[in-house]
């Protein structure tokens, strides 16, 4: 059943939504980054979406369900993503899964640290590699 504003929602239902709204306030909207300046060129751009956005949304139809699901993938930035600091924007990534885990505990992060501990670069890294990465591609354009 949609579930439309609250006195229409089912119950159980709107439990659902409250609980994963309360979860992207607390967990997602912080691990997008610092706000955009108007007419400030950030630090770092996200390499997940053309216009270096650190979010992408999506929306799963069922062919056997009118329900709909609504998806994102994000690219948890840091404040310090783009600096000496965290060249590679690998800390925030970190950050927001560990404040996931302490709160939700179906979270396990054993894979997670095996796999960073032998993928992620060391800071140190940068100055050698960074002049090597491809630029991002150029950013649409609105209208």
């Amino acid at each position: 059943m949609a579930c439309r504003p609250p006195h229409f929602c089912p119950p159980v239902r709107y439990a659902q939504l409250t609980s994963s709204f309360t979860r992207y306030n607390r967990f997602i909207l912080p691990a997008l980054g610092p706000r955009p300046q108007a007419g400030k060129k950030p630090l770092f751009n996200a390499r997940i979406t053309t216009d270096g956005s650190p979010v992408e949304l999506s929306v799963n139809f069922k062919e056997t369900s009118n329900l709909r699901t609504v998806r994102f993938t994000i690219e948890a930035t840091g404040p310090e993503a783009g600096t000496p600091t965290d060249p590679y924007n690998q800390h925030q990534t970190t950050r927001l899964l560990q404040t996931m885990a302490q709160s939700i505990p179906s979270i396990h992060l054993s894979q997670y640290n095996t796999f960073t501990r032998s993928l992620f670069l060391p800071a140190s890294t940068a100055p050698s590699l960074l002049p090597k990465v491809p630029p991002a591609p150029p950013s649409p354009k609105p209208g």
